[in-house]
């Protein structure tokens, strides 16, 4: 006579309708993967449209799938998402929560965690997981069979303090409710299993206050290794139930003492806030280089000019046309830099640009004509155009978004201390050197960070080329019509048309011409406004951080710091003297809230777009600052020279142009300031 028993073992799920939350990536994703495989119907469901799209069309190939959007923190979506399912398959053999989260950008402790952190980790990790079982239990009970698999976490057993309270308590408690259903429910037929996954290379480690790098994620568990811990839970026969399943990576960080902590040293905990120590060394600090080196490049002229005017018989317009034409090549080359970004990565597209600066440099070096030098300024800047973007560039694609403020704000200060190594220690080299033999020095730091950001920056792995060329021109041309663009975009370029164009060349002959300080006067002035745009940099990014973390935006903060720039800018104007270097040090510190536009269109667009958008962008920005640099020489030479330089109404009027531009733009973003609170068009 047969025996009414189960079979020992289960190779197929034929037949089986499995409902996957977080099924767009990760576990849930290879989970899914391994399902469809073995024979069942998966639906997943997941809160982000665009990954679980992808992921049912992924899964579309492997067998009968479907996916639905859903909030599992919302109790009334996932009743009406698991009935739906249960109307259109006739059932739910197998539920697997996925769906989890935890705090991002460091601020998962006591110490600094919120409360709307913590109700939002328990939202999903928690009342989510439990919404999911109510769900599925009555029909499991009703059919006498059924499968629950409960994504839990190596935390839920080993709390620490690098997952925070939230997750540790949500985690655990995952582990008390899968035992709880275990207790009540397995006369009915129903087996629940906790799976505690250690360190796993999924999309959540981006959510770590320090991201692990390309290499320490290789030597983790994948998703793919807890898809098969499903498959294996799943095709057990029934009568046998896998209460808990724990797995780690054999290299095992939390034994082996690899892990962040508290107690490090101070500065190896600064480098940790922008990144892993590896991956600071090798992607962070060359591009940060590459924008040190663009940055000489861009003030050298602040000092050097004098020298330059008197070699080649420069006016003020004709100085203020070679120090601009930098920034029109700069400019020029923005938009097909950002198709190039996307399309072949920041690190080979800013090594090559690097070698076009070091000829540029060479020949600047060993001019002999106002032609030639003009020429050679124009290919430095051609060269040097990728160094911001490119770092930008980077950045999106080693850091989480809300890491970015931060970092943008750090390039920006390594180019400012670019600035600053062209004030007073360049000044002190020139009574040693000429200024074609500094060239030549610049033009061997150029070419060692060229060789650096070649052979060192390793490439980001999955960075997902761009697509087809003229699919990238039609996304950017989208771009173009996004009206919150160019409002920003224009904004943007008025507010550094004023602030560069005076801070690279303009701002040291005022301080000579109106305020009759020396030239090493003018270097030590120079120095403290670089320090306090430095200062801006750090300080403007770190706040916006903070501020995108709680859910706020940073827009107002953005145009508040521009508004008090130009509100410095037009006492200067007025002809104020008594505090004058406090209202330039004031000027600069606040023009820098600008670097806020970049992660604030991080946000906005999606990450394959970096590229393009930053750059677009920057085309109006460095179009500003040339027409700027220009426009400031030709006012000049409206009024006579003396010996003792231009007169101060002639600064008054030209520095009166840059304030109506500016605060024209901030007139206009301002205007239009509810077009930030939503995506960008077709994003």
């Amino acid at each position: 006579m047969p025996s009414a028993e189960p079979k020992a073992s289960q190779t197929t799920l034929k037949g089986k309708v499995a409902w996957i939350t977080g099924g767009g990536s990760g576990i849930g994703l290879a989970g899914a993967q391994e399902l469809l495989k073995a024979g069942a119907r998966v639906v997943v469901s997941g809160r982000n449209e665009k990954t679980t799209r992808e992921a049912e069309k992924q899964l579309k190939t492997l067998g009968d799938a479907e996916a639905t959007l859903l909030d599992v923190a919302d109790k009334k979506a996932v009743a009406a998402t698991a009935a739906d399912i249960e109307k259109r398959h006739g059932r739910i053999d197998i539920l697997v929560t996925s769906a989890g989260t935890n705090i991002g950008g460091g601020k998962r402790n006591f110490k600094s965690m919120s409360l709307e952190g913590w109700d939002d980790v328990v939202a999903i990790n928690l009342n989510g997981l439990f919404y999911c079982c109510h769900a599925v239990i009555p029909g499991m009970r009703a059919r006498k069979d059924g499968l629950i698999i409960n994504i839990s976490s190596w935390a839920g057993r080993y709390p620490s303090v690098l997952t925070g309270p939230a997750y540790n308590a949500t985690k655990r408690a995952v582990i008390a409710i899968t035992e709880s259903i275990n207790m009540e429910e397995c006369a009915h037929g129903i087996r629940a299993t906790s799976i505690l996954p250690g360190e796993v290379a999924t999309p959540i480690l981006e959510k770590r206050p320090v991201p692990p790098s390309t290499e320490e994620r290789a030597r983790m568990a994948q998703a793919e290794d807890f898809g098969k811990a499903i498959l294996f839970v799943a095709t057990m026969p029934a009568r046998t139930c896998v209460n808990e399943l724990v797995m780690a990576p054999t290299w095992n960080r939390f034994y082996l003492g690899g892990l962040e902590n508290r107690d490090r040293p101070y500065f190896s905990r600064v480098l940790r806030k922008m990144g892993s120590v590896p991956i600071f060394l090798r992607v962070t600090l060359p591009f940060l280089a590459g924008y040190f080196v663009s940055y000489v490049y861009r003030s050298v002229n602040a000092i050097i000019g004098p020298d330059l005017a008197r070699e080649f018989g420069l006016s003020a317009g004709g100085l203020g046309l070679l120090s601009g034409i930098y920034f029109f090549s700069f400019a020029l080359f923005q938009l097909p830099l950002g198709v190039l970004l996307d399309r072949y990565g920041p690190r080979r597209v800013n090594a090559t640009l690097l070698l076009v600066a070091a000829a540029g440099a060479l020949w600047f070096a060993l001019a002999r004509t106002t032609l030639e030098l003009t020429l050679a300024r124009a290919v430095i800047g051609l060269g040097v155009s990728g160094g911001l973007m490119a770092s930008f560039s980077a950045f999106a694609l080693w850091y989480p978004p809300e890491r970015l403020a931060t970092l943008n704000g750090v390039a920006f200060a390594s180019g400012m201390l670019g600035a600053i190594a062209a004030t007073v220690p360049l000044e002190y080299v020139l009574r040693f050197l000429h200024w074609r033999e500094v060239f030549y020095g610049v033009v061997a730091l150029n070419l060692a960070v060229c060789l650096v950001l070649y052979f060192v920056v390793p490439e980001k792995e999955g960075r997902g080329r761009a697509g087809p060329l003229a699919e990238q021109l039609r996304e950017f041309a989208a771009l173009t019509r996004d009206p919150a663009f160019w409002r920003m975009a224009l904004c943007i370029g008025a507010s550094q048309l004023a602030a560069v164009s005076l801070g690279t060349l303009w701002v040291a002959t005022w301080l000579r011409d109106v305020a009759g300080y020396t030239q090493a006067d003018v270097a030590q002035l120079l120095l403290l406004f670089n320090l306090a745009m430095i200062a801006g940099y750090l300080g403007f990014g770190r706040v916006a951080d903070g501020m995108a973390r709680r859910g706020r935006s940073t827009l107002p903060l953005l145009f508040g710091g521009v508004a008090t720039a130009s509100a410095c800018l037009a006492l200067l104007v007025l002809g104020v003297r008594a505090g004058a270097i406090v209202l330039w040090t004031l000027f600069f510190a606040c023009a820098t809230a600008v670097v806020l536009s970049y992660s604030i269109f991080s946000r906005r667009y999606p990450k394959e777009m970096a590229g393009r958008v930053n750059t677009a962008l920057n085309v109006f920005v460095f179009v500003g600052m040339f027409s700027g640099q220009w426009a400031v020489g030709l006012v000049l030479n409206l009024w006579p020279q003396s010996a003792a330089g231009y007169a101060p109404e002639a600064y008054a009027w030209a520095l009166a142009g840059l304030w109506l531009m500016q605060a024209a733009g901030l007139a206009w973003l301002w205007s239009g300031r509810r077009m930030f609170r939503t995506a960008a068009p077709g994003t």
